[in-house]
């Protein structure tokens, strides 16, 4: 990880991370953009440091608040500004 997203806490490492995640490997969609990989939660924790649980629970709040969509084992990307927001 790297040390600028260390300083951060872990929403906000998580959601810097999936904005990357976008921006290097993502699709435009008619929602948003797409990550094209398909990652597990336990993937993504290991990439900001966190538990699969936790980033779980992060995802479902980023989702409830518009931030991100998830289907097929993908997410897509709907308002990168709110992946900023702290919870």
């Amino acid at each position: 990880m790297s040390s600028c997203l260390s300083a951060l806490g872990l929403p906000e490492r998580l959601g810097k991370k999936l904005v990357e995640l976008a921006r290097e490997h993502g699709q435009p969609v008619a929602e948003g953009i797409q990550i094209e990989l398909a990652l597990t939660q336990e993937e993504l924790a290991a990439m900001v440091g966190g538990t699969r649980a936790t980033v779980n629970q992060l995802l479902g709040a980023f989702e409830d608040r518009g931030a991100i969509t998830r289907r097929n084992r993908r997410i897509v990307v709907l308002q990168p500004e709110l992946l900023y927001a702290g919870e």
